[in-house]
This record gives structure tokens, sequence and C-alpha cells, in this order.
């Protein structure tokens, strides 16, 4: 909405999907890739490093933990990441050696906006993605359980075709986002 009101020329059509990749990045002007940012055929620019921590609503009262640990007892939402290249909790769980094991009947989604999104409305603690969640902290809608985090060391990238130059518009378009984040 920043763009289109500072750009009203240009149009901006946004595709999700679940199967982007290195190929299907070079059949648009720009892409987002998660990774380490080394793609052959493409040129990359990081936009948000992965900083991942427990979040939780606000109005939700749940004891604060002092460790990870802590976390295996509360109502934990569950991310299925079995289709996207993200983190869930037992990724999370493994970085600070805690052991841990899904529940039966766990409250879980198959992408990052709806686990966010049940923790917005009360029904756990989700995973929250820094670059997804530090508006709605900083805003009191959101709060964080806990001063832990994992730092993957991957991030966000724009990327584009290096083989085929990009046009004018896109370039506003890119150098608007990237001075953005």
């Amino acid at each position: 909405m920043r763009f289109n009101n500072r750009y009203p020329e240009i149009t901006v059509s946004v595709i999700s999907a679940n199967a982007i990749n290195e190929r299907s990045c070079s059949e648009s002007d720009f892409g987002i890739l998660y990774g380490d940012g080394d793609w052959p055929t493409l040129d990359s620019a990081p936009l948000f490093p992965e900083i991942v921590y427990p979040i939780r609503s606000s109005t939700l009262d749940l004891p604060e933990p002092t460790k990870p640990e802590d976390l295996t007892a509360l109502p934990l939402i569950q991310l299925d990441s079995s289709q996207w290249d993200c983190l869930d909790w037992q990724d999370w769980f493994d970085h600070f050696n805690v052991d841990y094991q899904i529940p039966r009947n766990a409250l879980t989604f198959n992408q990052v906006t709806l686990s966010f999104n049940a923790a917005l409305e009360g029904l756990g603690v989700t995973l929250g993605w820094d670059f997804m969640a530090r508006q709605s902290i900083e805003s009191g809608t959101l709060k964080r359980m806990g001063d832990f985090a994992y730092e993957t060391g991957r991030s966000d990238f724009l990327v584009h075709a290096k083989f085929r130059p990009i046009s004018a518009s896109a370039s506003i378009f890119r150098d608007w986002l990237l001075a953005s984040v």
C-alpha cells in the first residue's frame, strides 16, 4: 500500500505459491526466496534475517517461561512445515537441546500466517518470525514468551534472474523495498 501510494503509476502483482524455487523466480521480475542467498542463476539482496521466537496474544494469560523447556508445558500451536522450508517446534527445540514430541491432536496449521493468526486469536503459543511479529509486539497485540530466540543465519532474499535485465519500474520497486526494510 505504501508503495502504491508513492508510485500509483506502477502496478505490482503478487503471486504466492508453496512451490517457489530458483527456477520459478526466473519467470517473474522478482521473487522472495529463503536460504543463504547463493543461487547460481539469481542475483539476491537480503530482506530479513531469520530470527524465530515464541509468541502469544497479549490477552492470553500464561506463565512466563524462564528457559526454553518451560514452553513444552504450554499450548503450542504446531506448524506443519512439510510443504515449506521453515522451522517448526521440533527444529526450534532441537536448537536449544530440548527433547520435544508433538502431542497427539495438537492444533496444527500448514502455513506460518495461519499459525500467526491463531496466536493472535489467543489459541496458544506459536513460533514468531521477527520480521512478521515485531510490529504486533511493539503495538502490544502480541507478547514474546521468554528472552530466547533462534537466529538461524538464513534470511529471506529479494531475487531476480541474472540473465535478464530488470525494467525501470522493477528497479524503482526494488530500490524502494530494500530501503524500506
